[in-house]
Parts: structure tokens; sequence; C-alpha cells
């Protein structure tokens, strides 16, 4: 395993695992006891950053991650976030001190800890200030309940141009399909800030398993457009990238299609981690085979030049 440190701070397997299958909610069956299977893998593989959100399956993310790892909880790094609530049928996002405040008790709980290592804006609001939010985290971490924070899908030079106390972290969608921002990225990384892709394999298209005929069940949030990578255009752009990934993978023995579409991230951006949502222990242990190596310099610009940036709208999926 291969490992970074949040804002040159607390150490973190480049790996995330991504907690939102184990909502078990938009993903299609899932199996309590093989996601539970899977977070034990991941810990045994060495991953010790786990990725979740308080509105993953309404907390169900959280709970699990909280029971299976409350007795190695000294040994592992919870990042979760916060802003997004669900009404009924209504889903918006809320940044208000309060419920922040309220948030960050809820996810404690549920994540049997005392302390969150990393507490993320899951969506900007666009109503509360932000300089009050930042004001409410770094708050919370006066009071010891968080350690650090950082943002999501949100350019955090939005927030200051400068250093901001206990901000770490960012978090973007990037994968070789949807790069359109990777010039964005690379300039918030030199300011200090640490990168964490979701969407790394852009929800599995880029696993290999899908064929240009493949549909998905209502129940799986991948039927629904705003997935691009499955639909339309993106679509495309997705066989074009399987078919490169097919052809340069004879040349690294062993591994496959998926390792190497994250092996470029990992590549392209050397101080990032990886979010990957894990469903079951095989699918751990695959993504464990794209750490510790790196593709030549050849095959990293040839997979770095698949299309263009004009052709690479950004997907409105959500992590």
């Amino acid at each position: 395993m291969e490992y970074v440190r949040l804002g040159g701070g607390l150490e973190v397997s480049r790996f995330g695992f991504g907690g939102c299958p184990l909502g078990g909610h938009g993903w299609g069956d899932t199996d309590e006891q093989r996601l539970k299977a899977a977070i034990n893998a991941a810990f045994d593989a060495g991953v010790t950053l786990f990725d979740t959100a308080d509105i993953y399956g309404l907390g169900k993310s959280e709970a699990l991650l909280g029971e299976v790892l409350e007795a190695r909880r000294d040994e592992v790094v919870f990042a979760t976030k916060f802003g997004v609530r669900r009404n009924g049928e209504t889903t918006f996002h809320d940044n208000s001190a309060a419920w922040v405040r309220s948030s960050v008790e809820g996810s404690l709980k549920r994540l049997r800890t005392d302390r969150i290592d990393l507490y993320q804006l899951h969506y900007w609001d666009q109503t509360t200030p932000l300089p009050d939010i930042v004001d409410t985290l770094q708050d919370l971490m006066r009071q010891g309940k968080i350690r650090a924070f950082g943002v999501t899908n949100l350019d955090p030079r939005e927030i200051s141009s400068d250093p901001v106390e206990g901000l770490v972290s960012f978090s973007m969608e990037y994968n070789l399909i949807h790069r359109e921002r990777c010039a964005e990225i690379r300039a918030i990384e030199a300011g200090g800030l640490t990168f964490l892709s979701w969407g790394s394999l852009a929800q599995g298209a880029l696993s290999g398993k899908y064929s240009a005929d493949t549909t998905f069940d209502p129940n799986d949030r991948r039927s629904r457009d705003a997935y691009s990578a499955f639909h339309g255009e993106g679509k495309a752009r997705r066989e074009e990238a399987v078919a490169l990934l097919r052809t340069l993978a004879p040349k690294y023995p062993g591994r496959t299609v998926a390792q190497l579409a994250v092996r470029w991230i990992l590549d392209t951006h050397p101080t990032s981690v990886t979010l990957i949502g894990m469903k079951s222990p095989e699918q751990v242990s695959d993504m464990s085979g794209a750490f510790d190596w790196s593709l030549s310099a050849e095959d990293l610009m040839q997979l770095s030049a698949l299309g263009s940036a004009a052709r690479n709208p950004a997907s409105t999926g959500s992590a």
C-alpha cells in the first residue's frame, strides 16, 4: 500500500475506501455481510482511510463502518461528509451552523468514535457564507470533535487564496473520462492541499466489466442519465478508454483494466488519494493491485491524450 499525508499532516492510504455503496441505496443489490467483509478486507490490505457521508443510506454507511472498525479505531482514519439533507422525498443542501453541529453529533454516534479525522463539506448550499462554515468547523476542531476538514465538489480557492487553518483536502470527480478539471486540480495541489478523487472508476464504467449494451435496473443509480459514462457520448468515451486500457494491460502482467485506470490517477497526481466505492472483498482485492507500481511514461502520456477536455463535460453524478 502507498501512503500520503493530508495537507502534510495525518497519514492515510492512497486507496480510500469509498463508503457510498455501504449505504445500500442506488448500487443495485447489496449484501450486508459482504459489505462488512469488504471493510475487513480493506483493513487487512493496508487501507487506513475510510470515506463516507451521513447521507449514504441515511447513516447506514457510517453505522457499518463504526460497527466493523470499532476495535481498530486508532488504526484507521474516518472521513465523513455533511451538508446534504433528506426530508421525505426531498433532498437538499444545508450548511447552516445548526445543521453542521447536529450532523457531527450524529456522525460521531454512528461511527462509534469521539472524533472525526476528516470532516468534509459535501456540497455548498450557495446560501451560507463560506467563512461562516469555516468558523463552525474550526470551532468543532477546538472542541476536539474533528481533527481537520476538507471540501468536496468545491474549489477551495473560493474560500481563500491563502492557507486556511484546518483545511487539508479537497475532492472532485476525476477519472479517465471526466478529467476536464486537471489543470485546476494541479493548481490547488500546488497550494498544499491533498486531492481526493471520487468517481475514480466512473462508477465502475472503467472496470471493463460493462459492454456497450449493458443496462441497469431502476434501483441502480447508473440507470440515470446523470451518470454519463453509461449514456450517450459519455458511453462512447468510456468504450474508447476501456479499449486502450485493454490494449495496454498485457504490458503489465497480472494487472487488470480497472487497476490501470486507477493507476493513471495515482501517477498523474502523485500526492493524491483515490476514493473507490467497495461492495465486496473481491473488489478490494482487485483494487489493491493498483498500488506499489507505476505506468511507463509512454503509457501515461497515451492515456492522458485520450479525447480532449472540450469533449469531457462534467458529470452531474453525486458522491
